[in-house]
């Protein structure tokens, strides 16, 4: 099973995690396991509802758990948006058990409001240390979400195990959309935007080049079916600064050979279901 929070950073260590990302900071890995939709929670300002998947289900020996905003979620009060869900544990018999999710930004980061983007990604951490999950039964009893703004949203997964995933080598060139909403502008009179709203989510593209080894490789061996894909931010070659999913991602492979003793490439484009950030802390 796996955490897919990264640590916190030391403060000797911020120098580092606050200098800007190159290119070659990052790594591309992809997994043949795919994400799990567990069920989604929504917060009117009052009341939080859960939406179960009934098509999906953790397993009986437990696994962890993730947590994603699925929308902007804002504090209502400058402290932390808190999540609590009622759960059951991986006991020979299944016991209650609370499980929490605490938006908090990094320790490094200057912007230290508590509102996070659609995205924002955490794990759901287990009232009982060591213990794993075998199901969400649904908001908790008492104060299921405190702190939080009415309209939040957010979506839980189980995510694959972080052995599973396998580096794409040689990559460069990773480009993706986030699935955010884009603006809009709507005309008053001669006024081309009187008004600025949001329209739809853009469009979930994820694309990257990776030097080609052979189709018995990476990334040939996912064309054309799902995957999980997942990027690694690594700075100074020292500490990772973001780790970033790609849930049910398809991709397509297009292959280039160039003349005489130019390197051969492989470009993968595609679609992802949704996308998780989970920053260091």
């Amino acid at each position: 099973m796996s955490r897919y929070a990264l640590p916190t950073v030391s403060q000797a260590d911020y120098e580092v995690i606050q200098a800007p990302y190159i290119g070659g900071n990052f790594a591309v890995l992809i997994s043949s396991d795919l994400a799990v939709h567990l069920g989604d929670l929504t917060w009117d300002g009052t009341t939080a509802s859960y939406k179960d998947n009934v098509t999906s289900a953790l397993p009986s020996a437990g696994a962890d758990v993730q947590a994603v905003c699925d929308v902007p979620v804002l504090s209502s009060n400058g402290n932390p948006p808190t999540v609590t869900m009622a759960c059951k544990d991986n006991s020979g018999t299944p016991l209650d058990m609370n499980g929490t999710v605490t938006l908090t930004p990094p320790g490094y980061a200057f912007d230290q409001s508590k509102h996070f983007q659609p995205g924002y990604a955490m794990d759901l951490i287990p009232a009982t240390a060591g213990k794993l999950f075998t199901q969400i039964a649904g908001p908790a009893a008492s104060n299921p979400v405190q702190n939080t703004k009415a309209g939040a949203r957010w979506r839980f997964y189980q995510l694959p195990d972080l052995s599973g995933y396998t580096l794409v080598g040689g990559t460069e060139d990773i480009n993706f959309n986030p699935k955010s909403r884009e603006a809009k502008s709507i005309a008053s009179g001669t006024n081309r935007s009187e008004w600025s709203v949001f329209g739809m989510t853009q469009e979930p593209d994820v694309s990257f080049t990776a030097k080609f080894r052979g189709f018995g490789e990476l990334p040939a061996r996912v064309d054309g079916r799902r995957c999980t894909l997942m990027l690694l931010g690594l700075k100074d070659g020292q500490l990772t600064g973001d780790r970033v999913v790609f849930t049910g991602a398809v991709l397509n492979m297009k292959f280039r050979a160039p003349a005489g003793d130019g390197e051969v490439t492989a470009e993968s484009t595609g679609k992802y279901r949704d996308l998780l950030y989970f920053p260091a802390a």
